[in-house]
């Protein structure tokens, strides 16, 4: 219902540059032209285009991808908690907060590898836990060639498989996978792949990631929660009651121990290496947060309290999830920005940028587009009047001209601002 929900609602339209370039490799990959960007996500190359002959767009193959899988993600949460624990109720609401939960959605229409890696990493768990691991280490392979960055929880994951199964039967179809992805990567780029990996894994920590080290002022997941409205005070509840009950959970469930350690490892990895500007990485935490949390928030009630309590948290989830998708906007921001200077501004034109200025400059062919980040251009452009795209919500003193808002389609979208400085927008 939820899949139909948002194939009805929502177009698929790319919403970022990363989207963009996914897109591209769709029809064509070569990672040195940004098609897509490092480090290539084969496996989610090779899932696209096995949509592709049934898509009108290659974005629309690249979102039909991200949409089953990541929704598959939140009922494979289910299943894998229900077969460590035999608690059927706990796994039923486990996966409809997750389902029920605005920032799937939102990551289920992006077009990119976060659900779909999540959903293959928890695939590959819940074959290793029905004795398959010949297909866990297939889709063990596969995840990481969908998204690498979960290559921490990936390992973690291998770790807690080996504890139990054959290393030769598990390891030998993972390393197939990886083998095949190596082959495509190196046929289209050579050595020059693994020379970009080194200059994309130097920016990511040092100048654009916003890592722990290069946050800026303002930027850090406790304003992301807050940025996350309803959604941001239930995953803190989920995490801080889920992490104060975790040393009872370690001595009464030892099944869970696995889950307690990835749970540990993906906030600790989203606190220290991910963008807190990019609500999408949390996904692992909240899909382990909110298994963690049923499991050892309840153990000292009764089962009609422990359910009268879900029950409370799945309606409020399902209130707000309601409330954001109706009355919300049906286009990505930067979309909504796209169509809003098709119909209101001439070109040629000037427009300074920080968000997608590659899908701006391919979409907007008539608007010279200058990206924000090289601040000499930008400041130039800006003096001469041209208009800027901002996620910053300009303050009404300071001399410049609101000219119009693009509000957040779901949470996890970034809302966005149009102004100009000194002269009028029109």
């Amino acid at each position: 219902m939820v899949g139909c929900w948002l194939l009805w609602r929502y177009p698929a339209l790319p919403g970022s540059d990363d989207a963009l370039y996914l897109a591209r490799g769709v029809t064509h990959f070569d990672v040195l032209s940004f098609a897509p960007n490092f480090p290539g996500y084969p496996g989610l190359i090779w899932l696209a285009r096995f949509f592709a002959p049934w898509s009108q767009t290659p974005f629309q193959a690249l979102m039909a991808v991200s949409l089953v899988l990541t929704l598959t993600s939140a009922i494979l949460a289910g299943a894998i908690y229900r077969r460590l624990t035999g608690d059927e109720e706990g796994a039923f609401f486990l996966s409809l907060l997750l389902l029920l939960d605005p920032l799937w959605s939102e990551v289920a229409l992006s077009g990119l590898s976060d659900g779909p890696g999540l959903c293959l990493l928890l695939a590959a768990w819940l074959a290793a836990l029905y004795r398959r691991p010949a297909l866990a280490g297939a889709l063990w392979g596969l995840a990481l060639c969908v998204r690498p960055s979960y290559g921490v929880l990936a390992l973690v994951l291998a770790g807690a498989i080996l504890h139990r199964a054959s290393a030769r039967r598990f390891v030998i179809p993972a390393a197939l996978v990886g083998l095949v992805a190596l082959l495509f990567v190196w046929s289209a780029n050579g050595v020059a792949y693994f020379l970009e990996g080194w200059r994309f894994f130097i920016g990511h920590f040092t100048i654009w990631g916003d890592a722990v080290g290069e946050r800026g002022q303002g930027v850090s997941w406790f304003s992301a929660f807050s940025r996350a409205g309803v959604s941001g005070p239930l995953w803190g509840l989920m995490l801080i009651s889920g992490l104060i009950a975790t040393p009872s959970l370690y001595r009464r469930r030892p099944a869970m121990r696995p889950w307690l350690l990835l749970t540990v490892v993906a906030v600790l990895w989203c606190a220290l290496a991910q963008n807190p500007r990019h609500l999408r990485h949390l996904i692992p935490v909240i899909a382990l947060g909110w298994g963690l949390f049923i499991s050892a928030g309840f153990q000292s009630i009764r089962q009609r309290e422990r359910r009268a309590i879900l029950t409370l948290l799945v309606t409020i989830q399902g209130i707000h999830y309601a409330s954001v998708s109706l009355k919300g906007s049906t286009l990505p921001p930067i979309q909504q920005a796209i169509r809003w200077l098709g119909h209101h501004s001439s070109p040629p034109a000037q427009l300074v940028s920080h968000h997608a200025p590659d899908l701006l400059r391919q979409q907007l062919p008539g608007y010279g587009i200058i990206d924000g980040y090289y601040s000499g251009d930008a400041e130039l452009a800006m003096r001469d009047g041209a208009l800027r795209l901002t996620s910053t919500r300009p303050h009404p003193e300071t001399s410049v001209n609101l000219c119009t808002h693009f509000p957040a389609r779901l949470p996890g979208d970034t809302p966005l601002w149009l102004i100009r400085r000194h002269k009028a927008c029109h």
